[in-house]
């Protein structure tokens, strides 16, 4: 449904009732620092200074950039699509295809994993923790049908994922966690986030 980063939160309503944002905030940054206890650990992921990436999902291109070893940054946008429907007074429905532009990042660090096979992959490959955030735009052609897709809507959370980019060119990258979606005059409200892409690798040096 995303992007190059099918997020998992784009038009959903969350999961039901709205949390207290302050106290979500709290567990889950500590949540998160305890995951940092992990990478005190952790084997080092040979990372590529720069990795360009086209998801075939959506129609888009991600960015990866080192910072440090273990470290880096993923940058994304493009477009999604998404499927709404709607009843009138007469209880008619009309169902209608959107395409909603869209950006997202990603702070990762990667993580040791045993039992992973590197005979057959690439740099930027391994499990990640990391913070979330994007951010989608009003999408095209949407006036008067529907108020979801009239208003922005940002999403911010820690991920868990894994990412593995093959020889062959082949490129995937799946992570999920907690997180906050919200949007202009909308509460936050817990849900969960993260992002989806498969394509190809077209640069990594």
């Amino acid at each position: 449904m995303f992007l190059g980063k099918v997020a998992f939160t784009t038009l959903s309503q969350g999961l039901g009732n709205s949390f207290d944002t302050n106290q979500l905030v709290k567990r889950i940054i500590t949540i998160f620092l305890n995951f940092w206890v992990i990478n005190a650990v952790a084997q080092k992921v040979e990372l590529s200074d720069n990795q360009l990436n086209i998801n075939l999902i959506a129609p888009s291109f991600s960015y990866e950039r080192k910072l440090a070893d273990n470290e880096s940054i993923s940058l994304a946008g493009g477009v999604g699509f998404t499927h709404v429907t709607k009843k009138d007074f007469s209880g008619r429905t009309t169902a209608k295809l959107f395409v909603v532009p869209m950006v997202y990042s990603t702070y990762r660090t990667y993580y040791k994993r045993r039992r992973i096979r590197k005979d057959n992959l690439m740099n930027n490959s391994g499990n990640f923790l990391g913070y979330f955030g994007g951010y989608r735009f009003k999408a095209f052609g949407s006036d008067d049908f529907s108020p979801v897709l009239e208003r922005g809507e940002y999403s911010i959370g820690t991920v868990w994922g894994m990412q593995r980019n093959y020889r062959s060119g082949i490129h995937f990258t799946l992570s999920i966690g907690p997180g906050l979606v919200g949007g202009q005059g909308v509460r936050a409200k817990f849900n969960m986030v993260g992002e989806l892409e498969f394509g190809f690798t077209i640069l990594s040096r």
